[in-house]
């Protein structure tokens, strides 16, 4: 399970104690690196890649926010996660 810290900004992966600061992943390209890093861990199975992804997703509206009609963008990582805990992303 991810978790994240809206304290000190971290996602983690509570198993394995894997984790990155969200307040430096502030473009698609990034984020996607990120995910891609994850995924070339020995213990990153489908399921944990999802589960990934989908919170990713819950805090940034990944599609609405940072990647729309396939353009790479910056933005502002404390408000996408200011909002996301007030429940807009999830």
């Amino acid at each position: 399970m991810w978790v994240f810290d809206n304290k000190t900004n971290f996602l983690t992966f509570e198993k394995t104690g894997y984790g990155f600061d969200l307040a430096t992943k502030n473009t698609s390209a990034k984020l996607l690196d990120l995910i891609l890093q994850v995924s070339k861990k020995h213990w990153a199975s489908d399921s944990i890649l999802s589960d990934l992804i989908r919170k990713l997703d819950a805090l940034f509206d990944i599609q609405k926010n940072i990647c729309s009609f396939g353009r790479d963008k910056s933005f502002d990582v404390f408000e996408h996660l200011k909002r996301s805990q007030s429940g807009f992303g999830k």
